[in-house]
């Protein structure tokens, strides 16, 4: 049974949106003790969408890229995983300017830590 591209497109989308929110919202986040995980859920999303982005764009080509490069679906897939990673980037620009304008002033940090 061949599962549509479109299947994956999806999958991948509703998961890079759940990581733009753990970024987006996760700084004050924790995972349960009984995980083991010491860093904040914006972390742990930040590392897992700066591999996950590149890594699904490679793991596409592999599976779905026609193999004739002349071909018109070839060109129509280039021009499709073009688009994406042009999407990727500026919601990547966009989440990284809201992580800069949300981030705790180093004077808060050094308030609530006690450490000069």
């Amino acid at each position: 049974m061949d599962v549509p591209h479109w299947v994956y497109v999806a999958g991948a989308i509703i998961i890079e949106v759940t990581l733009n929110v753990g970024i987006l919202f996760g700084a004050e986040a924790r995972f349960p003790k009984s995980m083991n995980i010491k860093q904040s859920v914006r972390d742990v999303c930040i590392a897992l969408w700066a591999f996950l982005v590149p890594a699904w764009f490679q793991f596409e080509t592999f599976i779905f890229a026609p193999t004739d490069k002349r071909s018109d679906a070839y060109a129509a897939f280039a021009h499709g995983q073009q688009s994406g990673q042009l999407v990727a980037a500026i919601i990547g620009g966009v989440v990284a300017i809201m992580i800069g304008a949300t981030a705790p002033k180093v004077e808060d940090l050094r308030r609530i830590t006690g450490k000069q």
